[in-house]
């Protein structure tokens, strides 16, 4: 059976720098907030060792207290002759090894600890220093993207548009008797007047002839 090779989507289209930025930062945090979880879960797994060891410490402190009360109660029967198993002594010795084994298990759970302490501090610190990267390095995506200037000039094509209606509307607000609704009026000072003022134009013009011909028409077709 013949396998046709699977074609690589040329139409596809390549990331820009700016977006090469982007999938770093996007792989830094995610690379970074998997670490700072794994940390996190091996301290609390150590926490829970070091408090089974600490129950085991306790446990076997308590078997050697009574182990040595035991093999006192022995060495006392036989000072006095009385019966006992002679060979009944506790292993005390045993015990201690116990012991020793449990104080090596938390010493190397506190090595542990402590290393990974410093392991999540570190990561933590790299993980904050990708959280902050992040905004800039989609802003800087929004900066180069030409769909945000596309935005950004509909948004002007807009304002001077509106600006237009707004001029035409002072025109008609103008006259005696007129009451209009201002407060939501913007201020124009930052509009090229001079640029937009052709509807305001016309209705002055179709004002004045109202005032002159009742059966004047007024501009539609805005």
């Amino acid at each position: 059976m013949t396998v046709t090779p699977i074609k690589k989507n040329e139409s596809a289209p390549s990331r820009s720098d700016e977006r090469q930025a982007l999938t770093a930062a996007i792989s830094q945090l995610s690379a970074t907030t998997l670490v700072v979880e794994r940390y996190r879960a091996g301290r609390d797994r150590n926490e829970d060792q070091r408090f089974a060891i600490l129950n085991d410490q306790a446990s076997a402190e308590e078997a050697l207290n009574l182990a040595q009360a035991e093999l006192a109660q022995t060495y006392l029967n036989n000072a006095l002759g009385t019966d006992g198993d002679k060979n009944s002594a506790p292993d005390i010795e045993q015990v201690r090894a116990r012991l020793t084994t449990i104080g090596d298990a938390l010493k190397a759970n506190s090595e542990v600890h402590s290393a990974l302490r410093v392991g999540l501090d570190e990561s933590e610190q790299a993980l904050e220093a990708a959280r902050r990267r992040l905004p800039g390095a989609v802003a800087a995506v929004l900066r180069a993207d030409p769909a945000v200037a596309s935005l950004w000039s509909e948004f002007e094509k807009a304002k001077r548009r509106i600006a237009e209606l707004q001029l035409a509307l002072q025109e008609i607000a103008g006259r005696d008797g007129v009451v209009m609704e201002r407060r939501h009026w913007l201020p124009l000072s930052d509009v090229p007047i001079s640029e937009i003022n052709g509807l305001a134009a016309r209705w002055t013009t179709a004002l004045k002839r109202l005032a002159e011909d009742p059966d004047a028409g007024l501009p539609s077709g805005f």
